[in-house]
């Protein structure tokens, strides 16, 4: 219900050529299948009396398992990542329909123009049913992926995130002229576009961001735009991956409410979405 208008279906696409520190979706950075592993599952873990001679479960995370998954009748260990042809994930979408509402299909990620050329008989399947489309992404990548699929998406939730050049390469290993490239190839093109901002103070909410962003939304006066403070939903997932949890990044009030007052003189609406 936060990613587009109406009841929608949200589909995650694997792949992502960012890597920010407050990311809740890190199954998603990688384009591969990953392991995982739920420590609070496993029995091993729990002093339970089952014995379980399927895994090492202090060592699951290192173990390969060529040609075959890994079996776990607890569900401790599982897979990140399933492969779809279009018409089969058409079918499954479809199955929704009845529920939407006015909503419809978004395509998320990681970034979901990582894959535009694999999804672009998805979407045409999709259009010829009539269906809303929406896309969320950052727009870090070439432009030739967002001119794929532009003619078949209704609406592009856009993140703005640290407009800074050297900072956005540091930190989130980003092109951020790419972003720019392609939020006017988006907007000329006449696209509904909804921006989202995630904020924090030590990333996004610095004076220089805020500066930066005034500057932006002085050339896209009248959008939409959203914001949401960075949050800790994906910590279960950086653990599952074996990977140090993201950090609480705090969002100050003041600096928020002056976030605010930018994008509002600017003639744009602006909405929080809490989580």
């Amino acid at each position: 219900m936060q990613d587009g208008p109406g009841i929608r279906t949200t589909v995650f696409l694997k792949g992502c050529p960012l890597h920010c520190p407050w990311c809740c979706n890190p199954e998603n950075i990688r384009f591969d299948k990953q392991f995982y592993f739920l420590e609070d599952i496993c029995t091993a873990n729990r002093g339970t009396s089952i014995l379980c001679n399927h895994c090492p479960a202090t060592d699951v995370l290192a173990m390969s398992y060529p040609g075959q998954r890994p079996c776990c009748p607890f569900g401790a260990i599982g897979v990140y990542g399933k492969e779809y042809d279009a018409q089969e994930l058409v079918r499954i979408l479809l199955k929704d329909r009845p529920y939407w509402e006015g909503g419809g299909v978004t395509f998320s990620g990681g970034e979901a123009l990582m894959q535009a050329r694999e999804l672009l008989l998805a979407m045409r399947l999709l259009k010829e049913k009539d269906i809303h489309i929406a896309v969320e992404t950052s727009l870090y990548v070439q432009t030739g992926l967002l001119e794929a699929v532009i003619d078949y998406v209704d609406l592009f939730l856009i993140d703005v995130k640290i407009l800074d050049k050297e900072r956005s390469k540091d930190i989130l290993d980003g092109d951020v002229d790419l972003f720019y490239q392609n939020v006017r190839r988006a907007a000329a093109d006449g696209k509904e576009i909804v921006f989202r901002i995630p904020c924090c103070d030590e990333f996004t909410l610095t004076d220089e961001n805020l500066n930066l962003l005034d500057d932006f939304f002085q050339d896209y006066k009248g959008y939409s735009v959203e914001l949401f403070r960075l949050h800790t939903l994906g910590i279960s997932k950086h653990k599952s991956l074996g990977c140090l949890p993201v950090s609480e990044y705090p969002a100050c009030e003041n600096r928020m409410k002056h976030l605010v007052s930018i994008i509002e003189k600017n003639s744009n609406r602006v909405s929080i979405i809490t989580f």
